[in-house]
């Protein structure tokens, strides 16, 4: 093994211009393989086909005419608002009628702005070089008619303390809904840490 060792070490050493056509040639035979590298990211087949849980997966597929999902995306670059402007709110609120009523499409499983049932919101600025951060955080249930809402500030000038304070506010139009039945449980808070 040691004689091995030391005519590989001889041949690299002496024959320097051999190794480097040799390692040239190599890469180019890898490199023309590239072509037919192939990249599935189907999870499905992530198993052998014969394997029990993907057969039953298949079976149970197939006996509920379960599908694939189609994600169709909305980009509005024109507008400083995005998507969220009534006119391009409109149009995505006919997108989603129109694809309801294709035959076939379950209206129950459509996810779209115009009908989801909860709308979450999060805004953050920072300021005094980011030793200051302010966040609001609002989560509406469009079905229910209510919400929660969180506003919080937090104050770090040195690694050593951090303030912080805010909100937590609970509302809704009726009592016996999930966010307003705890809006008597609405809250402030103050918080000092100190770090050592």
């Amino acid at each position: 093994m040691k004689q091995i060792a030391r005519n590989l070490v001889h041949f690299c050493t002496q024959k320097p211009k051999t190794v480097y056509a040799i390692v040239l040639f190599l890469t180019l035979v890898f490199a023309l393989q590239i072509p037919r590298i192939q990249i599935d990211t189907d999870p499905e087949n992530m198993l052998d086909a014969a394997h029990p849980a993907r057969l039953f997966h298949n079976q149970v597929k197939q006996q509920f005419a379960m599908h694939d999902a189609i994600v169709v995306g909305v980009v509005n670059e024109t507008e400083k608002q995005g998507v969220f402007p009534p006119a391009t709110l409109t149009d995505i609120y006919d997108i989603t009628q129109s694809i309801m009523a294709i035959d076939g499409v379950i209206s129950a499983d459509l996810m779209s702005i115009s009908t989801v049932d909860n709308i979450t919101q999060r805004l953050m600025y920072r300021a005094l070089q980011q030793t200051l951060t302010l966040n609001a955080f609002n989560f509406y249930s469009t079905s229910d008619h209510d919400g929660y809402l969180k506003l919080s500030a937090d104050y770090s000038p040195t690694d050593k303390w951090r303030l912080s304070g805010g909100l937590n506010l609970f509302y809704g139009d009726v009592k016996h809904t999930f966010f307003s039945q705890f809006e008597d449980a609405s809250n402030g808070f103050v918080r000092f840490r100190l770090f050592y």
